[in-house]
């Protein structure tokens, strides 16, 4: 599956990861993003416009926002990282 949107830092300890991704135009929180990579560069990601695909599950605590297993992480913004 493909999503696009915004990473943020989730607040919540129980949460499934630290990580989630906001829709662009609502700012509803659509997946939590959980990567077998810990090379992530999260804290430069955060507030950017990313490309994710991967695999989508539910967790069985948090059955309203599924948990996104990241194979892809493209930036889609103009800040010339990405």
């Amino acid at each position: 599956i493909s999503r696009e949107g915004i990473v943020v830092r989730v607040y919540n300890i129980q949460a499934p990861s630290d990580w989630g991704l906001r829709e662009v135009h609502t700012s509803k929180l659509i997946n939590y993003l959980w990567a077998a990579d810990d090379e992530i560069p999260w804290t430069k990601l955060r507030g950017r416009t990313v490309l994710v695909t991967g695999e989508e599950a539910m967790d069985r605590r948090w059955k309203r926002v599924p948990v996104l297993k990241i194979e892809t992480l493209k930036t889609v913004d103009d800040d010339g990282e990405g």
